[in-house]
């Protein structure tokens, strides 16, 4: 369209803030995309192996995971309670009783580590700019 990546003319009437023209339409196509990204890539299109991903990065645990992705994704800034919503999440399973497995290798195990993944993505502090 002959615009220059990261050249844009300012002001150009857009707030620099996401949650003042962030819809939920966008807001339910990231989760879309976090949940596809994580877990199959049926809807985006991608492939990306979780697997390789933790073991690339010798994460052998949850915990490690999360942290990772803290670092990662939010420099750190994470609070101790959202870890503990995404550490119970993948810690439970679907029917509600919690399965604190030692590693990350069990197939069940593997798919809620993907999940916790996803709702990392789609997490509201992943959305601000």
């Amino acid at each position: 369209m002959g615009m220059e990546i990261f050249e844009r003319e300012a002001p150009d009437g857009y707030s620099e803030y996401g949650y003042d023209w962030t819809d939920t339409q966008g807001l339910l196509e990231r989760m879309k995309f976090s949940q596809s990204l994580a877990d199959d890539g049926d809807y985006t299109g991608t492939n990306w192996d979780v697997e390789i991903f933790i073991e690339a990065n010798e994460l052998d645990t949850t915990e490690d995971v999360l942290e990772f992705m803290n670092e990662t994704l939010f420099q750190g800034q994470m609070t101790e309670q959202r870890k503990a919503v995404f550490l119970n999440f993948a810690n439970t399973t679907l029917s509600g009783s919690v399965s604190m497995a030692d590693g990350l290798r069990t197939s069940a195990k593997m798919d809620r580590i993907r999940l916790m993944i996803a709702l990392i993505l789609a997490s509201p502090e992943f959305q601000y700019q």
